[in-house]
């Protein structure tokens, strides 16, 4: 008997196997496309909160600079200073009342096309103690937000500060302290003499046998970014007190004295404890 070769089944076989390994194959390319697929938008992810969040850290720099502005600036009230052209926050009378004051803005320079949303939160007072500030920058659907608080205080907490330049002179001496150093001899009863705090001095800073830590001693500030500005300066932005409503007040009361030593004259007779020299 003879056998037939069956030559259609064969090819019925190698079409299934063909077919099932471009299954396969076309498996594999759409398993290695949405892989990198996920990789591109992970990394495009990555960027866009790498980009939110540079900008919403610049934003909490600029406001701590705008809350800075408001707060030293005597010309007008710390909140009118933050509504005014300098920094243009509008009030959020929604949500501020009688005990917060809520204060916004939108600042967009010195970004691209890029706005950073600003949040101060306060209590409502005339000169509140400190100021929280949310950041917030949205990049390509990514949304950061980055949060401060700034406290509203003396900038040089200090035992010992002095705001006159100085001089070089280094000497524990009364010429010295004369040109406007700050000089702290040694106790001529030879007790120990201690300085529980710091020292910052615009000029230099000479001391005797004084307890003291040298890491507490900031000198030789004048004319860096550590100097001392000089709060008595009439006329000054650093001017703390209206000197002249202080004086026509002690005129009105017969207080107002002209030299140190008129006052000292005054004191000694017990005419009078206080006064404006």
């Amino acid at each position: 008997m003879k056998t037939l070769f069956d030559k259609h089944r064969r090819e019925e076989g190698s079409l299934i196997i063909y077919a099932f390994l471009a299954v396969i194959i076309l498996g594999a390319i759409g398993g290695v496309a949405t892989y990198v697929t996920h990789n591109v938008e992970t990394t495009q992810r990555r960027v866009s909160y790498s980009e939110a969040y540079n900008f919403s850290e610049a934003g909490v720099m600029l406001a701590s600079s705008h809350v800075n502005h408001a707060f030293t600036n005597s010309q007008n009230s710390f909140v009118e200073n933050l509504a005014g052209n300098y920094s243009s926050y509008s009030k959020d009378t929604e949500r501020s009342d009688s005990q917060t004051l809520i204060y916004t803005n939108t600042i967009t320079h010195p970004f691209t096309n890029q706005p950073v949303s600003i949040e101060l939160t306060m209590d409502n007072v005339a000169e509140p103690p400190n100021v929280r500030i949310a950041s917030v920058a949205h990049v390509r659907g990514v949304t950061v937000t980055n949060t401060a608080v700034v406290e509203l205080t003396f900038a040089y907490r200090a035992t010992i500060v002095s705001d006159h330049y100085g001089s070089a002179s280094a000497s524990v001496t009364l010429a010295s302290a004369l040109l406007g150093n700050v000089v702290i001899p040694t106790a001529s009863s030879g007790s120990p003499l201690a300085i529980d705090g710091r020292i910052i001095a615009n000029g230099r800073a000479n001391l005797g046998s004084v307890g003291v830590d040298t890491n507490m001693i900031s000198m030789t500030n004048y004319g860096t970014a550590k100097q001392v500005p000089d709060y008595t300066s009439s006329g000054s932005a650093d001017q703390l007190f209206d000197f002249a409503r202080l004086i026509k007040a002690a005129d009105l009361t017969d207080n107002h004295y002209k030299s140190i030593d008129a006052f000292i004259r005054a004191a000694r007779k017990e005419e009078v404890f206080e006064g404006i020299i």
